[in-house]
């Protein structure tokens, strides 16, 4: 019988779809993906789904999305990177074996397990009892299916079946437009001024400019005032 080990892992609330800014260079990526997610009673249903691009580009939030949406179905999401730098004590086994017998798993920083041995195996060995028992596997890296620097033969050659897409890192001007449709959904204004000093001053990692929107949002509210680049300056301690 199976049993899942329990995991703390927690879902970012806001990772969803609907919160993720589409460029135009992701549109096909995003669709296609939404598609593999909705699509295990269709005959013509994908078994694996690769998704990679830079650690930026929003391949986890995707990822994270799915689970949100597909709320019927039997979903393993586990962030590989965070579980392994958490506890160490994990093997493989203690976290993949089983996992056939859920409906989609989902596998995000496939590239942290690269080079070694006994995870790049056993990750073999889930792969194909996944195509064996016609279920759905979803893998995100923030390297391409060819360049991830997996050593096991079989296992590289796995990584290219099914589908793969690249997610594009946003330029400048497309963070702006996700910065403003976050603030938007939030309810609050930025202007051109504030949005320049942002991604001046704090980076241009897009998730850690939104969690920034997030903050200023709750502190605008608490103190009644208009973001504005001396409040922002306040609210970061700039």
């Amino acid at each position: 019988m199976f049993k899942q080990l329990p995991l703390s892992i927690t879902l970012r609330v806001d990772a969803t779809f609907d919160n993720f800014f589409i460029s135009e260079s992701n549109q096909v990526a995003v669709k296609a993906l939404k598609f593999f997610a909705s699509s295990y009673t269709n005959s013509h249903t994908e078994i694996f789904f690769y998704l990679w691009g830079a650690d930026s580009s929003g391949v986890s939030h995707l990822l994270q999305a799915v689970q949100h949406q597909a709320l019927n179905r039997n979903i393993q999401y586990l962030p590989l990177a965070e579980l392994l730098a958490v506890d160490a004590s994990y093997s493989p086994q203690d976290m993949l074996d089983g996992l056939e017998n859920l409906d989609l798993i989902v596998i995000d920083d496939l590239q942290v397990i690269a080079g070694k041995d006994e995870w790049e195996l056993a990750f073999f060995h889930l792969f194909n009892r996944l195509r064996d028992a016609g279920k759905q596997l979803l893998v995100g890296a923030n390297q391409s299916s060819r360049e991830v620097a997996i050593l096991l033969a079989d296992l590289q050659s796995r990584l290219q079946w099914g589908v793969s897409y690249q997610l594009l890192t946003l330029d400048d001007d497309e963070k702006k437009q996700a910065i403003l449709s976050r603030a938007a959904a939030l309810g609050i204004r930025l202007n051109d001024d504030v949005l320049q000093f942002m991604l001046t001053h704090c980076g241009r990692d897009l998730r850690g400019l939104v969690d920034i929107v997030n903050q200023l949002d709750k502190a605008s509210l608490v103190e009644k005032r208009h973001i504005t680049i001396p409040f922002v300056k306040q609210v970061l301690n700039l």
